[in-house]
């Protein structure tokens, strides 16, 4: 609600702006500074979707809320892919005091945010999608839980080393959203960016921005990706124009479609 209200403060609508808003999986620190709010991981993410739950079924609770959950597109998640599920004993709900695995975190995001896709349909509202980062750190059981939960992920750069995974990926089409020019200043000598072999590999691949502020030079951030990205990739008009096809693809803009954008933005 504090987000709303300074979006309305600030008047940052924008018919061409959808936003991203990012969880992070800190439920252990939440834990330790505010147990009296927080002692489970269901009162964390209450704390979060209960309010957009309520204003869903009546706008009137809190119009900056409803107002501003109309540029609301997706969801993600950001935190270390640590712990699995094999052999944790996770039930219903997580109260011990350490995180619980990043799958968990995933399931129970998406549990909360289908339920409330759910109401929204029902009452002619657009819905969210779901774009947790995975796949960073290369684990199996995060990216096999955002193969089965997401609907398109941030990062995966090391998806290729779980080869089974990455043609589930491949056959689902499930996007691959990577910022090239962040990559390029973080991987060492010996790892290469993924990215240009998951595109000729024909998986959904498209660009985005990370940390624009520190990482970027051009004051606008997507056209130095996207230039980045067909210099380093030698990329010809063709493949540019399949990653801006991509793009769209994995967009939360409600009914976007290949056939409504211009030809001239993707050239």
């Amino acid at each position: 609600t504090d987000l709303a209200d300074w979006a309305q403060t600030h008047d940052v609508h924008c018919a061409n702006v959808r936003w991203c808003i990012q969880l992070r999986a800190v439920y252990a620190v939440y834990r330790k500074r505010t147990p009296q709010i927080v002692h489970t991981l269901s009162e964390m993410l209450d704390n979060i979707f209960e309010p957009l739950m309520e204003v869903t079924e009546d706008p009137d609770v809190n119009r900056n809320l409803h107002n501003f959950l109309k540029d609301v597109g997706s969801f993600s998640l950001m935190g270390l892919e640590l712990g699995d599920l094999v052999g944790t004993a996770c039930g219903p709900d997580w109260d011990a005091p350490e995180n619980p695995p990043y799958s968990y975190y995933l399931y129970h995001i998406y549990c909360r945010i289908t339920r409330l896709n759910i109401a929204r349909a029902r009452r002619g509202l657009p819905a969210f999608m779901f774009r947790p980062e995975c796949a960073k750190q290369g684990r199996t059981d995060s990216a096999a839980a955002a193969f089965l939960v997401a609907h398109h992920v941030q990062g995966g750069q090391r998806i290729h080393r779980l080869p089974a995974l990455e043609y589930l990926f491949y056959l689902a089409q499930i996007g691959i959203c990577t910022s090239n020019v962040h990559l390029q200043q973080k991987l060492d000598a010996s790892e290469t960016n993924a990215f240009w072999g998951y595109f000729r590999r024909g998986l959904n691949v498209a660009t985005c921005t990370l940390n624009p502020m520190r990482t970027h030079e051009l004051s606008d951030r997507l056209t130095e990706e996207a230039l980045f990205t067909a210099k380093v990739g030698r990329l010809n008009g063709l493949d540019r124009r399949e990653v801006g096809y991509n793009a769209i693809r994995q967009c939360a803009f409600a009914g976007a479609a290949f056939e409504d954008v211009p030809l001239g933005w993707l050239l």
